[in-house]
């Protein structure tokens, strides 16, 4: 189930690269992965790759998620997939929490 974040309930994504990290937006949260906005940061990128995030859910403190690109537009403001790869128990539960409490607050995607 793949939900969308809310105003009330943020989930930053930064996409780190080296000394380099930006904020992307996302469109769609799941258990499996994520939806993102393609940012000029992101753009070259290609299916497959995998790329390192970090991650701040609105409880607990912001952890680092590795994930592969699964498919994108490669357009500045259009859309990517990224399906997480090897994330801990504990990080896949705070996943699944914030998936839960947004579903639970109806906004699903």
């Amino acid at each position: 189930m793949r939900v969308r974040p809310a105003a009330d309930y943020d989930v930053r994504v930064e996409l780190r690269e080296g000394m380099f990290s930006v904020r992307l937006s996302v469109t769609d949260l799941s258990v499996g992965g994520m939806g993102l906005v393609v940012d000029e940061m992101f753009a070259d990128k290609k299916s497959g790759a995998i790329l390192t995030f970090s991650i701040a859910l609105p409880e607990g403190e912001p952890f680092e998620a590795k994930g592969e690109v699964r498919y994108t537009s490669q357009v500045v403001g259009g859309k990517c997939g990224v399906a997480w790869v090897g994330l801990a128990d504990e990080e896949q539960a705070r996943i699944s929490r914030a998936v839960a409490e947004l579903l639970e607050r109806g906004h699903s995607a």
